[in-house]
C-alpha cells in the first residue's frame, strides 16, 4: 500500500501538535513514504499558509505512484 506521512516542522509548537519527530517515526515504523513540511506548524500544514503547499506534495506524491 501507498501511504504518506506528513510532517511540520514547528508542529509542536503548539499544544496540540504533534512533533515531526513523531511523524517521521511513524513512516519509519511502518517503511512508508515521509515528508516534512518546513516552517509550519500541524494546523498550519492543515489549515494555514502552508495547506497548499501541503496540498502540492500530496498530489505530486499521487502522481508518481499512479504512474
Amino acid at each position: 500500500k501507498n501511504v504518506l506521512f506528513i510532517g511540520a516542522e514547528l508542529g509542536d509548537t503548539l499544544p496540540f501538535g504533534i512533533p515531526v519527530e513523531k511523524s517521521r517515526a511513524m513512516a519509519t515504523f511502518y517503511n512508508r513514504d515521509f515528508f516534512e513540511i518546513k516552517n509550519a506548524t500541524h494546523p498550519g500544514i492543515l489549515m494555514g499558509i502552508y495547506s497548499s503547499k501541503t496540498v502540492e506534495k500530496i498530489a505530486n506524491w499521487l502522481l508518481e505512484k499512479v504512474n
